[in-house]
């Protein structure tokens, strides 16, 4: 393969083959790069340009193929053969832009393919007819890095001279869309980021403001640049007023800033969030006195007995500013655990909207302000009933209810997981040598029996449903969890299961082979009594695997082994990770020292166990099925709907979200009913 490449690009690989010798994977990888795109991307046109496709889509992206090529470049400057391609390349991507600036994708000939039918000025040379400015931006980048490294100027030909006055014409119209633009795009029955809104003209914009406009961003979705305008970009200052030098420097701060926005660029001290306390000092300053006493007249109009924001509009107090600070005290966490984040908080509330509990019991904001509040109250060892009293009623809604699964530092500006916090909250109320730290450890060490004991539980349970109907055992477990606290039970809690090893095939050595860890809750839980699905997850997923040709590997003295989820959410960390070293050790051996990818079934369990097991690829069902099965597997596509639903916070806020399809029981077997011959 590399035997037919210019020989500027054989050296280059000999240079790559010598540097990385140790590394052969890494080589292999980089000899089937570059030569594959050369083979299967790029051709020679007969007018002497040249046109690259974009991977298996028959059309050629401005900025994608500038991307691709552009490693070829080390090359051009001693190879000319390269170099003409890559001049062929940059002539031919100013053809396209003089033919029309607007467009992001063209075809090779003019025959009218088209990635959809769009309602937007086509020709029969577009692919696709999005405006994007990187689309304009990559041919001009191109075409200097070709000159830099080659020293060709004849690319600047008149073609090229006309494309960069057609761009800047594109870009100087965009700045005023609204009024000049003959540019619209839609496309229907697709997700909205696909096209423009308002018949195609896109969000509305205001022009003459110094920027350009563009319909799309570099990743083809429609873009919307809220609250941008005129440079109107916003600031946080976190600071700490704790001492009078910190309230002073503060003080000084918002002096400089009234003289430099009011004297030297006569600005504006507030904008469309109004005055405040923090600029109520300086209104009379910004307006002048005149303007100031008919503010106040105003105010007095509608508000003569001073009722509404008093002081918050106008305050006569020329310190206002910087009295009645609101306490932040630091929490007292080690500065290298991540939990320190949490002293970061301005109590902005960002966060609220991915917390679970927010309106159950506490939201993660109001966890962190009570816990301020608690340590306010210790560091000045005053009022010791209220710390006791609120220590007291922290623990159910504060510690018991949080998920602790971070999904609260997704939108958090700082990225704080209170989830951290609680872990540590939780650390410190089960200290070692202490009665539930003990009782984790001992569960830590006979998890085979724990687990079999929940077996007969189940059982009895379903015994009692079987026997009594599911009303009355409502009724009865109802009584006996309002009386005795038991666990209260549900017609959705499944019967008890262990998994039948007599499934699995027997050892093959044609076979692929995949070891598979079901979660402990898998295991030890099957369907519940009246479930619509015929076997429980762990059957489907052998029986799934066993059709895609692989041999089924479980992991030695299984019954023992867990990620550590369920210590790591008590706050017994170094349980939680002495149980998954565990783990590694036994899927390290399982694996032949990592040599057979590790499946395992459920997100929470796949979330800890790639934060702590690193040797190994890891993999949850539906991207082991997506990476391995596809090509030995025949999909069947039914109309029975399905139901989505996010779960797993914990995976989504390290990976972004993640899709799974409940219940997966229902999901496997129809997506997967018979191997290919």
């Amino acid at each position: 393969m590399k035997e037919n490449l210019p020989v500027s690009l054989q050296k280059l690989i000999h240079k790559v083959e010598e540097t990385f010798a140790e590394d052969p994977a890494m080589v292999e990888l980089f000899i089937n790069c570059f030569s594959n795109t050369l083979d299967t991307t790029v051709k020679k046109m007969e007018d002497g340009t040249t046109h690259v496709i974009t991977g298996d889509i028959p059309a050629m992206w401005l900025r994608d193929s500038v991307a691709q090529v552009r490693p070829y470049l080390v090359a051009a400057a001693e190879d000319q053969e390269i170099s003409d391609l890559l001049a062929g390349l940059s002539r031919r991507q100013f053809f396209f832009v003089n033919h029309d600036p607007y467009a992001n994708a063209f075809n090779q000939e003019e025959n009218g393919n088209c990635w959809d039918h769009d309602e937007t000025e086509m020709s029969d040379w577009l692919w696709e007819r999005k405006y994007e400015i990187d689309s304009l931006c990559y041919p001009v980048q191109f075409a200097y890095l070709l000159w830099k490294n080659t020293g060709r100027t004849d690319h600047f030909d008149d073609n090229f001279v006309k494309g960069l006055h057609t761009i800047l014409n594109v870009w100087k119209t965009e700045q005023y869309h609204e009024e000049k633009s003959p540019y619209s795009f839609q496309r229907k029955g697709c997700y909205f980021t696909d096209t423009l809104s308002r018949e195609g003209k896109g969000a509305l914009v205001k022009s003459g403001v110094g920027l350009t406009w563009s319909g799309f961003r570099p990743s083809d979705d429609a873009c919307i640049y809220g609250h941008a305008l005129e440079g109107n970009y916003h600031f946080i200052l976190n600071q700490s007023f704790s001492t009078d030098t910190e309230v002073k420097r503060y003080e000084d701060l918002m002096n400089d800033v009234k003289t430099l926005v009011v004297d030297k660029y006569d600005g504006s001290l507030k904008a469309e969030h109004g005055t405040g306390r923090n600029m109520a000092p300086f209104v009379k300053y910004e307006w002048g006195e005149a303007a100031f006493e008919a503010m106040k007249a105003v105010k007095q109009l509608f508000d003569p007995k001073g009722l509404l924001n008093p002081g918050v509009i106008f305050n006569d107090d020329p310190q206002c500013h910087i009295k009645n600070f609101k306490p932040l005290p630091l929490i007292p966490i080690d500065e290298a655990s991540p939990a320190e984040k949490v002293n970061k908080c301005i109590e902005c509330g960002f966060c609220e909207v991915n917390c679970l509990s927010c309106g159950f019991t506490l939201s993660s904001r109001q966890r962190i302000v009570l816990q301020r509040e608690i340590s306010r109250l210790k560091q000045s060892g005053t009022d010791l009933e209220r710390l006791s009293l609120l220590e007291k009623q922290y623990r159910y809604p504060g510690n018991q209810t949080c998920a602790g699964d971070g999904l609260c530092s997704m939108s958090c500006p700082m990225n704080i997981n209170t989830g951290d916090l609680t872990h540590i909250i939780r650390q410190e109320a089960l200290p070692k040598g202490s009665l539930g730290y003990k009782a984790g450890d001992f569960v830590a060490n006979h998890f085979a029996g724990v687990k079999s004991s929940l077996r007969p539980v189940l059982s009895l349970a379903n015994f009692g449903h079987s026997v009594l109907g599911t009303k009355a055992m409502s009724s009865i477990t109802k009584g006996m969890h309002n009386v005795l606290g038991v666990p209260l039970w549900t017609p959705a809690m499944p019967k008890a299961y262990s998994i039948d090893k007599s499934q699995l095939s027997t050892v093959n050595c044609q076979l692929n082979k995949v070891v598979y860890f079901p979660s402990c809750i898998n295991q030890t839980m099957g369907l519940p009594k009246h479930s619509p699905v015929e076997q429980p997850l762990v059957n489907k997923m052998i029986s799934l695997l066993q059709k895609g040709g692989y041999e089924v590997i479980f992991p030695k003295e299984m019954d023992k082994l867990c990620c550590g989820t369920i210590w790591e959410s008590k706050g017994m960390l170094d349980i939680a990770d002495r149980k998954a070293a565990e783990l590694e050790a036994a899927l390290w051996e399982a694996s032949e020292q990592g040599k057979y990818p590790v499946l395992c079934d459920q997100s929470p369990c796949l979330h800890r166990m790639r934060e702590t097991i690193q040797k190994m690829k890891l993999y949850e069902p539906a991207e082991f099925i997506y990476t391995f099965l596809r090509d030995k597997l025949v999909f069947t596509q039914t109309d029975r709907p399905v139901a989505v639903q996010f779960t797993s916070p914990a995976p989504c806020a390290k990976w972004g979200w993640q899709i799974r399809l409940s219940p997966w029981q229902n999901f496997v077997p129809r997506m997967s009913s018979y191997p290919k011959k």
